[in-house]
């Protein structure tokens, strides 16, 4: 009987030790490894994500550069073509005080903004950021 006891306890020990080591050499790793893969994938998801917003806000930004710009040409060349010839002289001299006088038309993509546009635009690229950050921590 007491052989019959030591060889079951013994039986019992080497399955406890094969479930622990299945558990920590076999399932473990390819459980920490899925997580691993997961976690890249939110990243990467987050990082596309983000990327999209500051895209999105450079274009429209630019947009309205291009629009301000166009607009603020046409009251320049209104105000040259309506200028006094005899005081003001040449259509370059005339040009010259509109734009002192309204300042340059600037098209270029980082043109200054009002600040209600930039701020309605900076509001925007938050939220947009706001909802890649909760996409991310919901995730997959």
């Amino acid at each position: 009987m007491d052989r019959f006891l030591s060889r079951a306890l013994g039986a019992s020990v080497l399955l406890v030790a094969a479930g622990v080591f299945y558990y920590f050499v076999v399932y473990r790793p390819s459980q920490d490894q899925r997580l691993l893969e997961r976690s890249q994938q939110r990243d990467a998801t987050y990082k596309q994500c983000t990327d999209a917003a500051e895209q999105e806000y450079a274009v429209a930004w630019a947009s309205m550069c291009k629009t301000n710009a166009a607009n603020q040409q046409r009251i320049l060349q209104n105000c040259a073509a309506s200028g006094p010839v005899s005081v003001l002289g040449s259509a370059s001299a005339r040009y010259r005080v509109c734009e002192q006088q309204y300042g340059r038309a600037d098209s270029s993509p980082n043109c200054e903004l009002p600040n209600s546009v930039a701020l309605e635009f900076d509001n925007e690229r938050q939220e947009a950021m706001k909802q890649c950050l909760a996409a991310k921590k919901l995730g997959p």
